[in-house]
């Protein structure tokens, strides 16, 4: 095993035919992206025919929506941590005038409407409040959102034909991202069945089940009722380690979050749980976590990117000692130490756009959401350049998912090991495992970068 530093940053490289593994591997994606079960032709044929421009679209211009989460409260009132992402007003004011200035998105010039969403309540009311500010009183045409975990915000952007990018650490099943397009989009992540097939390869690289007492913890929903029970459930009953415990959490009403959490743990200690997986994404393991120490439970943790590695290892270090996780989004999982900034081409462009304006982006941990915007803005401009609408094809969520779908494995985020869109909008297309060192809190990888199966 070897840290980040010496290892990933070979790695971490842009578009997936970039991506340092051995040539087999090559031949792998490519033949996984012409024997999908879906086409990305096929996808898109759903939304062909329409004609007219979205919301927010002039023929000149074009609004688009950012969020900026205030955290500060969130953070004062469960004592945790967040790294500080500068000022993001003047991020986004940066890459903006930046974009524009290199021919806008499709032809048009971008008009930025930034909204700031108060983390500590984030509810259905507040969710569907901003969805509504963004959507009737700004009429966006698209959105960068994160930090938003309810379940009625995607289906409330979808319903006011508004273009959603995804930034929120929140797992989406492949047919979820199918009912909500052409609108929902989320370039630097993969699809929730991915997720949890890579998670195999990380069992087989870290013995991570081997003697082990497995419980499963999950945000208690549809979505990931069906992932354990398709999935997750399988792969540990052929694996010969069926989860001993099952327990799904109510995330809408704090009390019942409370007493799921409390009677969770004590199922996990009457069975002997050693080993715990979580669905469902960030907030659950962090606040699990924070019952756990209490209460002295301290299984070996499996992580994924959707867990937000790095908050947990910042916030509760002992916990994680032991850990293993799936990486599908380095620059969410690793701090500046661990893999040392730019580690490829377009998190350098992006990080220069910032320097040139004057604003110093700082490591990986700090440069996180600069880094989403602009990602986005490139993605939307190259998708939009795909889709012709620079040369007279209207701009919609239709003609734009088409776009986006076309792009193939042409297009590079600065965020992922390697990017490929094939039947949905989801980008990341690899992999890698790794383990937590208990001796230096930092995270080592193991094997090589891998394709989802």
């Amino acid at each position: 095993m070897v840290t980040v530093g010496e290892q990933a940053k070979r790695r971490f490289r842009h578009g997936r035919r970039h991506l340092a593994v051995a040539g087999l591997l090559a031949v792998a994606l490519l033949a996984s992206a012409c024997s999908g079960s879906t086409t990305s032709g096929a996808a898109a044929a759903e939304f062909e025919g329409s004609d007219e421009p979205g919301p927010g679209v002039t023929a000149d211009t074009v609004k688009i929506g950012f969020t900026i989460l205030d955290s500060a409260s969130l953070e004062a009132a469960l004592k945790i941590e967040f790294p500080d992402q500068g000022d993001q007003e003047a991020q986004i004011a940066a890459l903006v005038e930046w974009i524009n200035a290199n021919g806008g998105i499709g032809g048009r010039q971008v008009e930025p409407v930034v909204r700031t969403f108060e983390a500590l309540f984030d509810t259905a009311e507040s969710e569907e409040k901003l969805c509504n500010e963004f959507t009737q009183d700004d009429e966006v045409f698209a959105v960068m959102m994160w930090g938003m975990f309810q379940e009625n915000l995607r289906p409330c952007f979808a319903a006011n034909d508004t273009v959603m990018l995804e930034h929120t650490l929140y797992p989406l099943p492949e047919q979820t991202m199918r009912d909500l397009a052409p609108y929902y989009m989320a370039p630097n992540f993969a699809t929730y069945e991915d997720i949890i097939r890579g998670l195999g390869g990380v069992f087989e690289e870290t013995g991570f089940l081997d003697g082990g007492t497995v419980g499963v913890i999950g945000v208690d929903s549809e979505a990931n009722r069906a992932i354990y029970e398709d999935q997750l459930g399988p792969m540990l009953d052929e694996a010969g380690t069926p989860a001993v415990a099952v327990r799904w959490i109510d995330l809408k009403d704090s009390a019942n979050t409370r007493a799921g959490y409390e009677q969770a743990i004590i199922a996990y200690k009457a069975a002997g749980v050693d080993r715990l997986i979580t669905l469902g994404g960030s907030r659950l393991l962090s606040f699990f976590l924070d019952f756990a120490t209490k209460q002295d439970f301290a299984p070996r943790l499996v992580l994924t990117s959707y867990d937000n590695v790095d908050f947990n290892n910042i916030n509760y270090p002992e916990e994680m000692a032991d850990a293993v996780g799936l990486s599908a989004s380095p620059s969410w999982d690793f701090v500046e130490s661990q893999l040392a900034s730019p580690a490829n081409d377009e998190e350098a462009k992006c990080a220069q756009v910032l320097i040139d304006a004057g604003i110093e982006p700082g490591g990986r941990e700090n440069a996180r959401n600069g880094q989403f915007y602009c990602d986005g803005l490139l993605f939307l401009a190259a998708a939009a350049e795909q889709a012709g609408m620079d040369s007279g094809t209207p701009m919609n969520a239709a003609n734009l998912y088409q776009g986006a779908l076309d792009l193939g494995d042409t297009w590079s985020s600065g965020q992922n090991y390697s990017t490929l869109f094939d039947g949905v909008v989801a980008g990341a297309a690899g992999y890698q495992s790794w383990v937590m060192n208990p001796g230096t809190g930092e995270l080592e990888l193991v094997g090589e970068p891998r394709e989802f199966e």
